[in-house]
C-alpha cells in the first residue's frame, strides 16, 4: 500500500496545497521583498573617501574604501564624478553598483 502525504490528500496537489498555505502570508512576503531590495540604496561618492580623478595620483585605497563602505552599509552605488582616475585593482562587494557620471558638455 502506498503512503500518501496529508497535504496530498486534502488537495490533490502539492502546488496547489502549498499556494494555499502560504496565500495569507503572500502580501506580507512581497512587501518584505520589496523594501529589502530598495531599503540599501544609498550613494557613495568616491571624492568623499579621497578620490582626486586628476588622473595622476592613485586612487586605488580611496576607491576601495568607497566600495567597502558600501557594501558595510548593505549596498547602494559608488558614485564617480568626472574625472580621471588612477586605479590597481579593486575587490567588488556584493550589492555595490559602479556609477560614472558624465562631464557636461
Amino acid at each position: 500500500m502506498q503512503r500518501t502525504s496529508p497535504l496530498l490528500r486534502s488537495t490533490g496537489s502539492l502546488a496547489r496545497g502549498a499556494w494555499q498555505a502560504l496565500r495569507p502570508w503572500s502580501f506580507l512576503l512581497l512587501t518584505t521583498l520589496i523594501v529589502a531590495g530598495t531599503a540599501h540604496a544609498a550613494d557613495f561618492s568616491v571624492r568623499e573617501h579621497g578620490a582626486t580623478g586628476d588622473g595622476t595620483t592613485l586612487d586605488t585605497a580611496a576607491l576601495q574604501r568607497a566600495i567597502e563602505a558600501c557594501g558595510k552599509a548593505g549596498g547602494g552605488r559608488v558614485v564617480f564624478p568626472p574625472g580621471k582616475y588612477l586605479s590597481g585593482t579593486l575587490y567588488m562587494r556584493t550589492g555595490v553598483n559602479c556609477t560614472w557620471r558624465k562631464t557636461r558638455a
